[in-house]
């Protein structure tokens, strides 16, 4: 879904994007890999995933109400140390948990500030 999303983005066909995209969104609530509601107990993919910032091509087939709650459980899981847990379980090894930790806190904080929900900047503003 992920991949197709960016792809819709992506296409130069603007009403090939549009269909493409309504397709996912009806699709998308069926789909046993995406995390519609928080908070995010499991691995897969939430609507910041899909819509990363305000501007997102696929923003708008994502309620408002379900951007904000994802993003008060972001706030939510950070951890002591100020980074994200990793939620798969069982990775390869600690390098790799290691890894995908500082990558899932670069996306944690990148979708905090995009949305305008770390201080000093301006909430609801890309």
């Amino acid at each position: 879904m992920l991949g197709a999303v960016r792809l819709a983005e992506h296409l130069p066909d603007r009403r090939m994007a549009e269909t493409l995209a309504e397709k996912i969104a009806e699709t998308l609530p069926q789909a046993a890999f995406f995390v519609p509601t928080a908070p995010v107990t499991t691995y897969g993919l939430t609507p910041l995933h899909l819509a990363p910032t305000p501007k997102s091509f696929f923003r708008k087939f994502l309620p408002q109400e379900q951007i904000d709650a994802h993003l008060e459980d972001l706030i939510r899981r950070q951890e002591p140390d100020g980074g994200w847990p990793v939620t798969w379980q069982l990775p390869p090894g600690d390098a790799s948990r290691s890894e995908w930790r500082g990558r899932l806190t670069f996306e944690a904080v990148s979708w905090l500030v995009a949305y305008g929900w770390v201080e000093g900047s301006q909430r609801g503003r890309a």
